[in-house]
């Protein structure tokens, strides 16, 4: 995204059947969703994830937990404002088997220390994607201080070789369901 700007981030999650590979997303992302989001002007930013590893037969149940095995992609992008989504929801429409999406804000804890790849092509290394609610009941004091005060320092012990890290909060649903 373009640096010095106020803009607002939303991640939409396209869902699968759970025996539906990933993979089987990657192609009409990249090939028809990308280029028509990238084209529109209000668009500042975008990134897809595509869990091609949660094909693999080495990733259990245990390593995709919850709705893991549903999620076919996630489809992060930068607007001017939330009130131009509808071409972002448009461009995903008909893929998978459905859209949760949300406005949230983005904390970057650890960027990345150099680019040295270009638009367009996968960025190095494993992506770990984690989505998890608030418990019922639990005050947002200690769910955020928990979240960022403990399990964000403890990703860094177990994951020291990481090149990036970004949490996100939801700030609020866009999409029915």
């Amino acid at each position: 995204p373009a640096r010095g700007r106020i803009m607002e981030k939303l991640a939409y999650f396209v869902l699968k059947d759970a025996t539906t590979p990933g993979a089987a997303l990657a192609r009409p992302l990249r090939e028809h969703v990308a280029p028509a989001l990238l084209a529109d002007a209000h668009v500042r930013g975008l990134t897809l994830e595509i869990p091609d590893l949660a094909d693999d037969p080495r990733v259990t149940d245990a390593h995709l937990t919850g709705r893991g095995r549903e999620i076919g992609a996630a489809v992060f992008v930068w607007l001017d404002t939330v009130d131009r989504r509808g071409i972002v929801e448009e461009a995903l429409a008909g893929l998978g088997t459905g859209l949760a999406g949300y406005l949230v804000t983005e904390s970057v804890v650890q960027p990345y220390a150099a680019r040295d790849w270009a638009d367009g092509e996968p960025s190095p290394g494993v992506t770990q994607l984690v989505t998890f609610s608030q418990p019922s009941g639990l005050p947002d004091e200690t769910f955020f201080e928990r979240w960022h005060g403990r399990i964000s320092q403890l990703s860094f012990a177990l994951h020291p070789t990481r090149r990036c890290y970004v949490r996100n909060v939801v700030a609020r649903v866009l999409t029915p369901g």
